[in-house]
């Protein structure tokens, strides 16, 4: 009996072998190494704060080449929101904005490998946000 269970572990790693590296990943979805739409959701603190956050962080968001970005609002809804990078861009317009808080696409990321594109104004329900260099993408 020992040889037939060591008969079928045998067969079932040579299938494995043979059959698993047939098998693909689905593309998208906005995980590491895949071009799905990444989504950005902004949010500002209460008044008189003027602390921006994207994605729940005061950090940098990382993006991968080619990936298509929509900026939107987080748990509360937005009434405006208007996003400004300096000269260096990584979407073809240095300007998102949204002067109705809808979710607005800026397009496919095209940068450089481990470059950090920070905010230079951030404008979230017509409050300008106190931090807007800490905030921005890094394409990895």
């Amino acid at each position: 009996m020992t040889s037939r269970h060591m008969q079928f572990g045998i067969a079932l790693a040579v299938c494995s072998c043979l059959f698993l590296p047939a098998c693909n990943r689905e593309k998208g979805g906005g995980g590491l190494g895949q071009a799905g739409t990444l989504y950005i959701s902004l949010s500002i603190a209460a008044a008189p704060d003027n602390t921006c956050q994207q994605n729940g962080s005061t950090g940098n968001v990382q993006v991968a080449s080619g990936q298509n970005v929509t900026y939107q609002g987080g748990a509360a809804a937005l009434s405006q929101f208007k996003v400004v990078f300096p000269t260096a861009i990584p979407f073809s317009s240095a300007v998102i904005d949204s002067p109705n808080g809808a979710a607005t696409s800026a397009g496919a990321f095209n940068g450089t490998a481990n470059t950090a594109y920070t905010y230079s104004s951030l404008t979230i329900n017509n409050r300008q946000c106190s931090n807007p260099g800490s905030l921005g993408l890094i394409m990895r």
